[in-house]
């Protein structure tokens, strides 16, 4: 007669045991971990550093796995570990440098926002190096026992070349975005700086000269479209890739040497149809002092299927 009662008393007590470990789980979740404005800022500190490594692994190692990544010189929206890595991987060759000239902070619970501007100095090939002002957002969360990115967007500053003077040719424009058939180049070539990083954000000597800027323009009221170059045999067997090069012209507009190719598309017939489009392109350069010099610039030539 007892059997009854003791084996319903022994069959609740373990479901009592999960409601309470369950209750206590979803307690410890609901825990804000306390920080402050400058333990956020020194996530960025540690992101900028892990850039130093020039390590693609140990700056996605920043990002959790689900992140979202919208990066400054790629189209391509960044979902997960492999894609950021990948990204990384090219933007690493440049050598960048980070520095935040203005933020906000907003802090919740578990979740930090920074956001505002940086510059970045990046170098080319040939040693010269460059600056790019940028608007960002991190988006920090944490969980784990860590604070990482969960999101994070760059944006190169829209009006940052309005300070460089355009030349004085009529019909010459900043290497605008051309489109024909889905093909389409980015809008402005990169500054070079030559052989130096300017010394943005600090006070100068009035006497000093000011950094002697290059950009190139291209005309293109004079330039073929890049459309003209998809190589028919490429756009039948559907290849499609972008190609990155890096040019050089001389005070007439010239190009100096070949066009030098910094990444592939991967197809042959593309990076070959990508170096006779930047051959066949008008190019002005333009400098800050007004002074005749050699300019040199970088510029994606995308072709798409």
């Amino acid at each position: 007669r007892l059997v009854g009662p003791i084996t319903h008393h022994m069959t609740i007590r373990p479901v009592l045991c999960v409601v309470l470990l369950c209750a206590g789980s979803a307690t410890a979740k609901a825990e804000c971990i306390a920080v402050d404005n400058a333990a956020i800022g020194a996530l960025f500190d540690g992101w900028n550093l892990s850039l130093a490594s020039l390590d693609p692994d140990v700056v996605a190692q920043r990002y959790w796995p689900d992140a979202v990544l919208l990066p400054t010189v790629s189209n391509t929206p960044r979902t997960s570990t492999a894609m950021i890595r990948d990204y990384f991987v090219h933007f690493l060759e440049k050598r960048p440098r980070g520095r935040i000239d203005s933020r906000t902070i907003q802090i919740g619970c578990n979740l930090a926002i920074d956001m505002g501007t940086y510059t970045f100095s990046v170098m080319a090939p040939t040693g010269a190096i460059s600056e790019v002002a940028a608007r960002y957002t991190f988006v920090y969360s944490h969980h784990d026992g860590a604070w990482k990115i969960s999101h994070h967007h760059s944006s190169a500053m829209p009006e940052t070349g309005a300070s460089v003077p355009a030349p004085h040719t009529a019909d010459a424009a900043p290497l605008a975005r051309k489109s024909g058939g889905g093909h389409d180049v980015p809008r402005a070539a990169k500054v070079e700086v030559n052989g130096k990083t300017a010394a943005a954000g600090k006070d100068s000597d009035a006497d000093a000269p000011a950094p002697d800027v290059t950009r190139l323009f291209m005309n293109a009221a004079k330039s073929p479209d890049i459309a003209q170059f998809y190589p028919g045999e490429s756009r039948k067997k559907r290849e499609s890739g972008d190609v990155d090069l890096q040019i050089c012209a001389g005070p007439d507009g010239v190009l100096v040497g070949d066009p030098k190719i910094l990444r592939s598309s991967g197809h042959e017939r593309l990076d070959d149809a990508a170096s006779a489009w930047v051959r066949a392109a008008k190019w002005v350069p333009a400098t800050s002092n007004r002074r005749a010099v050699e300019g040199c610039a970088e510029v994606t030539a995308r072709f798409r299927s």
